[in-house]
């Protein structure tokens, strides 16, 4: 199972990346909402765990955005602050 990790924390990140990641998921993180939905669209995850507040761009329009394409429109989105 592919998990993406949106945070701007970097720690906090990088924390979950490595607890899933022991776990066995695989496990990507970005820090921006940009780079998120590149990553949404190159790494094709099966959960996004999704930070609200991020640089560069809302958790919300992130959210929007990844609900736009039909392949992600039923993914879980788990919403952390």
């Amino acid at each position: 199972m592919k998990i993406l990790i949106i945070e701007d924390d970097q720690i906090v990140a990088n924390i979950y990346r490595k607890k899933f990641a022991h776990e066995g998921f695989n496990a990507e993180t970005a820090l921006d909402g940009e780079v998120a939905i590149e990553l949404v669209s190159s790494f094709r995850p099966d959960v996004i765990l999704l930070d609200l507040v991020l640089p560069r761009m809302t958790g919300l329009e992130v959210m929007r955005r990844v609900r736009a394409q039909q392949e992600l429109e039923k993914a879980p989105i788990v919403v952390f602050s």
